[in-house]
């Protein structure tokens, strides 16, 4: 036998406990004495039923069949242990967001065969309108092993010292929130979609929110320092858009992503108004926002009727030229007037795909340390470069976008 969740686990109950899921939608925990060990605290909230739906949540409901109360929504407790050994999204945490699932869960990367030896798996914080494993309906906002997916039979171990550890089949340790004795007491999934581990003052210990990958979900922080990273595939990234640049200024600096708009926050800091706004749509229902691989801000919003998402927003398309995105054309490429991409010089570069050319151009004969004296640089007329590093102090008090 595995338990996979408790209600009572700190404070185990004696004969003649009752368990009473009362008529006005509360379910409560009594022990024997009468005294009230755990409750769902669900008492006039027009709680109809309970269900135990086929991933493993314990759900009450209403008469819209909505959910009231689910165990997926609460936190984890020490000394928790979860293992890789299926296909499907198997959810450690949970929350509904405007109408979006959110799941804090294994996911199998790529293709996903049904004898499972050969799959590959990252722990990760997505949006899934379904508990099957479908890369197309999926979407990761936040993993702990995006460069270093795991196999089968991968643990995840929430120990006693209150570390959140990952270690692959063979043993090793791939990922770790090293926080081992730093009191911690918990995990849980926040609504702003965070995953926390706090301590027994229910402060926070470590956060997900700390640790950028390539996208913000709202309310989320950009500090000056830190970095969203693309990603191609599971284990290729491409494009990195920092927010380093000080000029000078030492008080913490931060980007943040708000409902309408993406606010800088540099000379200024809340509750006080940002220093430039750029406006995107207002939220109707959840909504996050991606580095792409192509270097494109976009920002996403969930489509309850469909099921899906779509581009409300390109955050950079106002102020970013075709040809001015970093590695557009991929390398050694340029890019022209005209958005075609092409290699300098048939003499010395070729296209890495003839059909694809935005995916740049290869050396016809390779650079060596071994042979200087027969490599130059090429002079290239009328050409520029973009700047690694943008000027964010300005004077620009906002930017709207179209809408």
């Amino acid at each position: 036998e595995e338990i996979v969740w408790s209600a009572n686990r700190e404070y185990p109950v004696g004969e003649n406990a009752i368990l009473n899921f009362t008529a006005a939608g509360d379910l409560v925990l009594k022990d024997g004495d009468g005294s009230i060990v755990w409750s769902t605290n669900t008492a006039g909230k027009s709680v109809v039923g309970m269900n135990l739906t086929d991933t493993g949540n314990l759900v009450l409901f209403d008469d819209h069949n909505s959910v009231v109360w689910q165990a997926f929504s609460h936190t984890a407790a020490l000394s928790t242990s979860w293992n890789i050994n299926y296909s499907d999204v198997q959810p450690i945490l949970f929350r509904e967001i405007s109408g979006a699932q959110l799941f804090c869960s294994f996911l199998c990367e790529g293709y996903c065969s049904n004898d499972r030896k050969s799959n590959h798996y990252i722990f990760a914080i997505f949006f899934s309108p379904t508990t099957k494993n479908d890369n197309d309906t999926r979407k990761v906002v936040w993993s702990a092993n995006r460069d270093h997916p795991v196999g089968t039979d991968a643990i995840l171990n929430f120990t006693t010292d209150g570390e959140l550890v990952l270690k692959d089949v063979n043993g090793r340790i791939v990922w770790t929130t090293n926080t081992a004795g730093k009191s911690v007491a918990g995990m849980n999934l926040t609504d702003t979609g965070n995953l926390v581990l706090f301590d027994h003052q229910n402060s926070v210990v470590w956060q997900s929110f700390d640790y950028l990958t390539d996208s913000l979900l709202p309310g989320q922080k950009l500090f000056t320092g830190q970095q969203l990273k693309s990603s191609i595939s599971s284990t290729n990234s491409r494009f990195v858009y920092p927010f380093d640049n000080d000029n000078g200024i030492k008080r913490k600096r931060y980007i943040r992503l708000l409902n309408g708009s993406l606010s800088l926050f540099i000379h200024s800091s809340e509750p006080s108004g940002p220093d430039i706004a750029i406006e995107i749509l207002p939220a109707s229902s959840a909504q996050y926002m991606k580095l792409m691989p192509d270097g494109h801000l976009h920002v996403f919003e969930y489509q309850p009727d469909f099921s899906d998402w779509t581009v409300v927003s390109d955050i950079t398309d106002d102020f970013v030229e075709a040809c001015d995105y970093p590695l557009v054309c991929g390398r050694n490429s340029i890019c022209s007037t005209n958005q075609q991409c092409i290699c300098p010089g048939n003499e010395y570069f070729r296209p890495v795909n003839d059909r694809q050319p935005n995916l740049g151009c290869s050396e016809i004969t390779h650079l060596t340390c071994n042979s200087t004296q027969h490599q130059q640089f090429i002079t290239l007329e009328n050409v520029t470069y973009f700047t690694p590093i943008a000027d964010m102090v300005g004077n620009v008090t906002s930017a709207p976008l179209p809408h």
